[in-house]
């Protein structure tokens, strides 16, 4: 009967309806995020979103999807149970399931995904397609160090000589009624030395603040690591 349940909530892209939260989840698979097997800005994300999962409620939907240059793949799609059961023993179980399932999926998937750049903004702009699809309450998590360097050419060696705003002419993704909460990671930046990385991670949230402000998202929470 448990593998039942599991396997019913741990079902890929379909046509049922959203449950009563929605959640996506950008994971920048791109090469600056390291792989797994060590303790790289792609594990570190790892280790949150298991966090976060492990904080779903019942029957939240929890969609992850890794991204690169222009392509993407999709990790889990999870649905937390009605029931909690005894001491939350099906929410539990549902939660740990779902984070073994995204690691099975990403250490297959990722060979499938064009590492060689970061381009954030199309990621949301698909995700922006998923949330229209949904009159549920809506939470975007986007795991990256947040350098969109396909789009918009960000680095942190641009970032520390000059402010970068995102451009004019842009076509930004709808997000109102979206919280959005993102969660920068960077590998150890010895291209710049402390005061400028400093400088450039405080005009790279600049950045992401204004950009969210005009997708009419609300932009929860900003946190940077490294």
């Amino acid at each position: 009967m448990k593998r039942f349940l599991l396997a019913l909530v741990l079902v890929f892209w379909s046509n049922t309806a959203w449950s009563s939260e929605l959640w996506v989840m950008l994971l920048d698979l791109s090469g600056s995020m390291g792989d797994q097997k060590t303790w790289s800005p792609l594990a570190r994300n790892l280790s949150q979103i298991e966090s976060v999962v492990g904080s779903a409620d019942k029957e939240t939907t929890i969609l992850v999807i890794g991204f690169g240059r222009r392509s993407d793949t999709p990790l889990l799609k999870a649905v937390m149970p009605k029931q909690a059961g005894p001491q939350e023993k099906y929410l539990k179980a549902t939660r740990q399931a779902a984070i073994a399932k995204l690691k099975e999926n990403l250490s297959v998937r990722i060979a499938g995904v064009d590492r060689s750049k970061s381009e954030i903004h199309g990621a949301i702009m698909r995700a922006a397609r998923m949330f229209a699809e949904s009159d549920r309450a809506k939470k975007l998590y986007i795991f990256s160090d947040m350098l969109d360097n396909e789009t918009f050419g960000l680095s942190l060696q641009k970032l520390a000589v000059r402010e970068i705003m995102p451009p004019s002419g842009i076509t930004y993704p709808d997000l109102r009624g979206v919280t959005v909460v993102c969660r920068s990671t960077f590998a150890d930046p010895d291209v710049v030395n402390t005061r400028q990385v400093e400088t450039a991670i405080a005009r790279l949230k600049a950045f992401w603040t204004d950009y969210f402000r005009q997708t009419g998202g609300t932009l929860a929470e900003y946190r940077t690591s490294y």
